[in-house]
């Protein structure tokens, strides 16, 4: 009966190492798929993550340093500029900080607190360069009175989305 049981108890000692051996490669398969899969799915979120100019202003740049930069002129800070006929404003806005290299495509919007709605020129960029852009304004309405925008008083400013390249 010793050998017997003796016997019992060593096919069952081989039979548990055999599991914990075959658990452990499995454990190694399963660490080895989920390393792949996380790879995986790095290289195709970065593939996602480029950012495709399909064309601009200039001849392209690398597109590995393609790049989106934005930004405002400020609500309480935009220095609005009074043109010569002493109806209409401009503003000239900086965008160095984003260090491109190139003409962006620049996007723009005037946002502000009051009777901005309806003024032409909110979105016409003009004498854009890689360190910055103009925009003119048209006051069409008689009922805007010029020393508001200059002033601050309705709080008009640029917001902006430029795109280009940074090499």
């Amino acid at each position: 009966r010793r050998v017997r049981g003796s016997f019992l108890t060593i096919s069952l000692i081989n039979a548990t190492r055999r599991t914990i051996m075959m658990m452990s490669r499995l454990s190694l398969l399963l660490l080895a798929l989920c390393l792949i899969s996380t790879v995986d799915a790095q290289e195709r979120a970065k593939k996602e993550k480029t950012l495709k100019i399909v064309n601009g202003e200039e001849e392209g740049g690398n597109p590995r340093c393609a790049l989106i930069c934005s930004g405002t002129t400020g609500r309480n800070s935009t220095d609005w500029v009074e043109s010569s006929d002493e109806r209409n404003v401009f503003v000239r806005v900086d965008i160095t900080q984003c260090g491109f290299t190139k003409i962006p495509t620049i996007v723009t919007s005037v946002e502000g607190e009051y009777n901005h709605f309806d003024v032409p020129g909110t979105s016409s960029v003009y004498r854009a360069t890689a360190e910055g852009f103009i925009v003119h304004l048209k006051n069409s309405a008689a009922n805007r009175p010029i020393e508001d925008v200059l002033s601050g008083k309705w709080k008009w400013n640029v917001e902006w989305i430029a795109v280009g390249y940074t090499c």
